[in-house]
């Protein structure tokens, strides 16, 4: 991908930090990108409007970063020359393409912030975007103008890069750059977590949970999206097994819960992204409750992990469950997590390596 770049003279980033706060997955994407460019050297102004102390604090927000709660001030800041050339990063993980009109004006409204920031002498990034789901038509052609007006587009999916090529190259999903946990020795858990808008009903994980049971675990319920509690406290009562549910903690509390919970799990199975790629990350081996063929979980780990799945009803899932216990599917895991750690890093540094003040 060729990219025109804009002289480095000591850019000042701009980072929304602004997302779903309710969801654990969203808090890593925001806190990864404002740590790579902390990690660059890069003075950052975050955004902050609306969101709790609670989020915030969880973020690891770094004492040089400027926070700031107003929308316009935030925009102001970004298009004056006060801290120097502007770095504007957009936001992580996925753009939700609305359909009609309004998806129209959600693309419009990001095309035009960034060509006014490089029309202003600033620069912008993209780090780990997604198009969920990838735009046809007018709104194709906006994102794809959005694309080769950065000066850098990273995407964590093959869908979102095939559609914006040449302009956006590939890198695995900034979760994976979180530092691994320390696995516990002793994996009797297989963790279970499930989007509250489309979970399955509890006779089915009921069998579930037989399915676990035979195979030598123990079910366990884990919250990463405060959403989910509600369908995860009934199935933990069906299945007649523990919970980590969310419960009001604060995130920083919660998501070290969660943690603590992948950590001492042999698998997690879910149909959310980032249930698996925590899990993951604590060295759980990820199993897919596939729901479609292209799958947001299936566009970001293709190619990345291994990783396995079962249908909505959980067949075949005794299978899975025998190939976790093998110890090579737990070196592999490992193995290809490790690769993947390091290749989001590569890749974002030498994203922002430019902006770098020297």
């Amino acid at each position: 991908m060729t990219k025109t770049r804009i002289e480095p003279s000591q850019h000042h980033a701009y980072v929304s930090l602004v997302a779903q706060h309710s969801n654990l997955g969203d808090l890593v994407l925001r806190a990864e990108a404002l740590k790579a460019v902390h990690r660059a050297g890069i003075e950052a102004t975050a955004l902050i409007d609306g969101m709790p102390d609670s989020y915030v604090s969880a973020i690891g927000v770094p004492p040089s970063t400027r926070l700031i709660s107003s929308r316009r001030e935030f925009r102001t800041r970004l298009m004056s020359s006060r801290n120097g050339p502007s770095l504007l990063v957009l936001s992580p993980g996925p753009q939700m393409v609305q359909p009609g009109l309004r998806g129209l004006r959600i693309s419009a409204t990001v095309l035009a912030q960034v060509l006014a920031s490089r029309a202003a002498g600033g620069a912008v990034v993209a780090l780990g975007r997604a198009l969920d789901p990838v735009p046809r038509g007018v709104v194709s052609s906006i994102e794809r103008m959005t694309a080769r007006a950065t000066s850098a587009y990273v995407t964590r999916e093959t869908a979102t890069a095939e559609a914006l090529r040449p302009h956006a190259l590939r890198a695995p999903d900034l979760a994976f750059g979180v530092e691994a946990g320390l696995a516990s020795p002793s994996k009797e858990h297989v963790a279970l977590s499930f989007r509250f808008d489309s979970h399955p009903a509890l006779a089915q994980v009921e069998r579930a949970a037989g399915v676990i049971r035979n195979a030598g675990y123990e079910p366990l319920m884990v919250t990463q999206v405060e959403a989910d509690d509600q369908f995860h406290a009934q199935a933990a009562r069906a299945m007649r097994c523990d919970a980590v549910l969310w419960e009001g903690r604060s995130h920083k509390a919660q998501l070290e819960r969660v943690s603590r919970a992948y950590a001492r799990s042999r698998a997690v199975l879910s149909d959310r992204l980032h249930s698996l790629i925590f899990g993951i990350n604590q060295g759980a081996l990820p199993i897919e409750r596939r729901r479609s063929a292209e799958s947001k979980v299936a566009r970001a780990l293709r190619g990345v992990v291994t990783y396995q799945s079962v249908n909505e009803s959980f067949d075949g899932l005794d299978e899975v469950l025998e190939i976790s216990k093998s110890g090579v599917a737990r070196e592999l895991i490992l193995t290809e997590r490790s690769l993947a750690a390091d290749l989001v890093h590569k890749t974002v540094d030498r994203v922002l390596e430019p902006y770098r003040v020297r």
